[in-house]
C-alpha cells in the first residue's frame, strides 16, 4: 500500500512537470503584423532565422530588436533603412522598480512601436520562452489597443518527451517558472 502511494505520488509529480514545460509552449498562428520583434538570447542565430523567414513569408516588412534599440525596414529581403533609437534604459521612471530583461525588452519594443505608430507585432524568441513572453506582453500591451502574436521559433525543435528531463532542460523549465514567479511577484510590490 505504502509502495503504491510513492509510486502514485511520483507518477503525479511527472505527469506535472511534463504538463509545466508543456505549458511554456505557445505558438500563435502568425498574422499580417506591423514588425516582426525579436528577443535576443543564447540561440539568437535560430531566432533571428525565424524572424528572417517571417518576414520573408510577408508578414512584416519591419524588424525590431528592442534590446538593441534597433528598427529594420526591409523590402525583398534586404534591409532599406535601419535605425538605432535611443534607450531610455537610464531613465527608470519609466521602468518598474523591479524587472527582468525580457520584461525590459517588451516595453522597449512597446516604446518603440508606439514612436513608430505600430499596432501589431509578432514576437519572435525560442519556444520556452513564449509562455513568459506571452504572459508580460499582454501586461505591457494590453487586450484590446494592439494585436500580438507569439512565435517560437521553428528553427528551435521543442524538447521530446524524455528530454525535458535532461538537467540543463530541468534548469532551463525550472528557471522559466522562476522568471514568471518573480514577473507576478513585483507586479505587487
Amino acid at each position: 500500500s505504502l509502495l503504491l502511494k510513492i509510486i502514485f505520488a511520483l507518477l503525479l509529480c511527472l505527469s506535472g512537470y511534463t504538463g509545466a514545460a508543456l505549458y511554456l509552449l505557445v505558438s500563435d498562428d502568425p498574422k499580417p503584423s506591423d514588425a516582426v520583434v525579436l528577443f535576443v538570447g543564447p540561440d539568437y542565430e535560430k531566432r533571428l532565422q525565424e524572424a528572417n523567414q517571417l518576414i520573408e513569408e510577408g508578414y512584416a516588412d519591419t524588424l525590431i530588436i528592442p534590446a538593441y534599440h534597433r528598427v529594420s525596414i526591409l523590402s525583398n529581403g534586404k534591409r532599406v533603412r535601419e535605425s538605432h533609437l535611443k534607450s531610455v534604459r537610464n531613465k527608470r521612471k519609466k521602468y518598474p522598480k523591479y524587472y527582468e530583461n525580457t520584461h525590459i525588452e517588451i516595453l522597449e519594443a512597446r516604446r518603440l512601436m508606439d514612436n513608430i505608430g505600430f499596432k501589431s507585432a509578432i514576437m519572435v524568441s525560442s519556444p520556452y520562452h513564449m509562455r513568459r513572453i506571452e504572459i508580460i506582453s499582454l501586461k505591457v500591451f494590453g487586450k484590446n489597443e494592439y494585436r500580438i502574436k507569439c512565435i517560437g521559433s521553428r528553427y528551435l525543435k521543442p524538447m521530446s518527451l524524455l528530454s525535458i528531463f535532461k538537467s540543463q532542460n530541468v534548469k532551463l523549465i525550472f528557471s522559466e517558472y522562476v522568471k514568471l514567479f518573480f514577473f507576478h511577484f513585483y507586479q505587487f510590490v
